[in-house]
């Protein structure tokens, strides 16, 4: 799925003039195949195989949140095959063999500010215990904690996030912990432009 979001990066990002994608438009059979990766997750799950369904939903929903719909009717199929997924990425997120990167945080949390389904970044409380950890370790690197930043701000505009001031005030200190450049800069300040009441630098 990865690999396709790739392939189809330049259909993904092209919306015709009714505004659907045309990814959607055109024979890609990639509704077949999003059906395909979702039997796929489920048998993964029946056989306990957590982990490996956790990667294949987490791909396929990162896939299905670049697409644009001009119809709900257009998005019908789509927002089903949207919620399949987010119910097997949360119960496998929940399970112990599920291993839960960073980058699995970031392209979930930016995947649920993404797509046109209404939907929030809520995925059981292991996910988020996973989130908060990485929030108060500061992530990785400035790039990793300003692209959640960016991620928590568009969710916040979207209403699918309703955070305390102190916790996107804790957002941004973990995008204050990093040498910053100057186009992380400008990244940074932009966020604080949407983050009423949040200080830093």
């Amino acid at each position: 799925m990865l690999n396709l979001t790739a392939q189809y990066s330049g259909l993904l990002s092209a919306v015709a003039p009714g505004g659907s994608s045309l990814v959607v438009l055109l024979p890609t059979g990639i509704d077949a195949l999003l059906e395909r990766c979702i039997s796929c997750s489920r048998l993964l799950v029946a056989d306990e195989q957590h982990h490996a369904a956790f990667e294949a939903a987490t791909a396929a929903a990162t896939l299905l949140s670049n697409l644009r719909f001009g119809t709900a009717a257009a998005a019908e199929t789509y927002s089903a095959a949207w919620n399949e997924l987010r119910l097997v990425v949360t119960a496998t997120a929940s399970s112990p063999a599920t291993t839960i990167t960073s980058e699995a945080v970031l392209g979930l949390w930016e995947a649920c500010a993404r797509t046109p389904f209404v939907t929030t970044p809520w995925l059981g409380y292991r996910f988020q215990a996973a989130v908060d950890a990485r929030i108060a370790a500061g992530w990785d690197t400035a790039e990793c904690a300003l692209r959640f930043a960016e991620a928590w701000a568009c969710l916040i505009a979207r209403k699918r996030l309703n955070p305390t001031a102190a916790r996107s005030a804790a957002v941004m200190a973990a995008v204050d912990s990093h040498p910053l450049t100057l186009q992380q800069l400008r990244r940074a300040d932009a966020l604080l432009r949407l983050l009423p009441g949040v200080q830093t630098h």
